[in-house]
């Protein structure tokens, strides 16, 4: 039903789908190639102001002379005026203090490795779950790309609220609420694009051909000319979706009807006695026949590809699939 109201936005929106999708999409290609490339330059600025002997910290100016303090001096370096610290910001010290032990940078440097290899490969599972790469439809592509950005931002926000830094408890829950939110629409998106994905091809049986006689699953008839032929019964019912291939008949010099029960046998009868009727009514009814020449030796896969009755040859056991 979702693939059917899918089909439906995207035969009635059109070309202005389109140009949103593309713009969307190439937002999103952008935002992912930035945040996959900055973590290691990040990493390696990092570094660099490491070896140089940069920290970061806080820096007092004193009220009398405006001169600027390092904030554990207990007086301003200039006029000798006593610099009083409130409790918020004795307490930062001290946790900026412990954070220069290199038990602690050890445990941040195992955590952020630990965070970029589950960020790493997250983004790429969603990337090939919304199939990012190569969308087959432009509402498709949209979805992606929504689901992508959301993913994004799912990320950063999240990282924001678990990280180490001088932020305050209000800004840290905030950016978890905002983090959650984007998880969920993430999580949506990955659900709307794995129920519309495209349907896999149905196999149906195989077809071979031995000798003067074509074999398919327990159906065996003679051939004079390499060729055969498949009846089948096709139900289309472009509404609610709804598809199906009934297999009827193997032909070749003689035909061999597929073995059906007596109720399914009493509404195919049924089915075909009344084409015109179930037509008006939405639903299409078809007798089909597809007839295939068959070269000796080579196995074909009869497929169900979710519209049509289609007759492949099977993939060589070394080969490429069909």
């Amino acid at each position: 039903m979702l693939r059917l109201l899918f089909d439906f936005l995207q035969s009635l929106l059109g070309s202005s789908l389109r140009t949103v999708a593309l713009w969307l999409y190439a937002c999103a290609a952008v935002a992912l190639l930035l945040a996959w490339a900055l973590p290691p330059v990040r990493l390696t600025l990092h570094r660099l102001r490491a070896r140089a002997g940069a920290e970061e910290g806080l820096f007092l100016r004193c009220p009398q002379c405006g001169n600027v303090n390092l904030p554990g001096d207990p007086q301003c370096l200039s006029c000798g005026r006593a610099l009083h610290l409130p409790l918020f910001l004795r307490i930062r010290l001290r946790f900026d203090a412990a954070k220069r032990h290199p038990w602690v940078r050890w445990a941040r440097l195992l955590a952020v490795t630990a965070g970029l290899v589950l960020f790493y490969g997250l983004t790429l599972t969603v990337v090939l779950a919304v199939d990012f790469a190569s969308p087959s439809s432009d509402l498709r592509r949209l979805v992606a790309a929504a689901t992508v950005l959301a993913m994004l931002a799912a990320t950063h926000l999240l990282r924001s609220a678990l990280s180490l830094d001088g932020r305050g408890i209000l800004p840290k829950l905030t950016h978890a609420f905002l983090g959650l939110s984007c998880l969920g629409f993430t999580l949506a998106g990955l659900v709307l694009s794995t129920a519309t994905a495209p349907a896999e091809p149905l196999l149906i049986g195989e077809l071979r051909l031995e000798g003067r006689m074509v074999r398919f699953n327990e159906l065996a008839v003679p051939v004079p000319d390499d060729s055969v032929t498949l009846e089948y019964l096709q139900l289309d019912h472009p509404v609610l979706g709804y598809h199906q291939i009934v297999l009827l008949a193997l032909s070749g010099a003689d035909r061999r009807e597929v073995v059906h029960g007596p109720f399914v046998r009493r509404v195919l009868t049924h089915l075909t006695r009344n084409t015109d009727w179930y037509d008006r009514r939405g639903l299409e009814v078809r007798l089909r026949a597809d007839r295939r020449r068959l070269v000796p030796g080579t196995t074909y896969r009869v497929l169900n590809t979710g519209h049509q009755l289609s007759i492949r040859p099977a993939p060589s056991p070394g080969g490429p699939a069909a």
